[in-house]
């Protein structure tokens, strides 16, 4: 039972998946950085950071911020010796 509550808290429906949407494209708007973006969506909907990460590194209204940061990712793997992470 536990592990079906824990997965509905992260699976919302699809109204509460436009709330996220609207939310997240309202943080770009209102000039938040990224990073503003990612701990005012851990606040709000109570996400780990790796989530929120994802929520809003995925979403359309950071699409050119997170590819402005992706030769820095890189270079930054490159100096830890990993490969590139992104394609």
């Amino acid at each position: 039972m536990t592990d079906r509550i824990h997965c509905q808290t992260f699976a919302p429906s699809p109204r509460n998946a436009m709330k996220e949407t609207a939310f997240i494209a309202g943080r770009k708007a209102e000039g938040l950085s990224i990073m503003e973006a990612i701990k005012a969506v851990m606040t709000t909907y109570g996400v780990s950071l790796a989530a929120a990460k994802k929520m809003v590194s995925e979403h359309p209204a950071w699409s050119l911020t997170v590819a402005a940061a992706g030769p820095l990712h890189d270079e930054l793997d490159r100096l830890k010796g990993d490969g590139p992470t992104r394609p």
